[in-house]
């Protein structure tokens, strides 16, 4: 029961500090897209693009959902394999 509920455990965070992590991602695109003043592009999670409007700063970004997914669940699943690998018995 106890090794059921690690890998319970560390499925739910692992999905959501991989959220996580697809957010401050998308963030540091943004930022890397301003930075350059042009597209910036996190393959298959998000596409940002800095300009300018009435002389102001602009941002335009297009989330890709099904990225980020997939993002956060290879994160969950390293966090399970992790939880996983750590619950089986060592032989002494």
């Amino acid at each position: 029961m106890r090794t059921a509920a690690t890998i319970l455990g560390a499925a739910v965070s692992g999905l959501l500090s991989g959220l996580a992590l697809a957010v401050i991602l998308c963030l540091v695109t943004g930022a890397a897209a301003v930075v350059a003043g042009s597209t910036a592009v996190l393959p298959g999670t998000f596409t940002a693009t800095a300009g300018k409007e009435n002389g102001a700063l602009a941002l335009s970004f297009e989330p890709h959902f099904t990225g980020m997914l997939v993002v956060a669940g290879v994160w969950a699943g390293l966090m399970v394999a992790v939880a996983a690998w750590g619950t089986f018995p060592t032989r002494r």
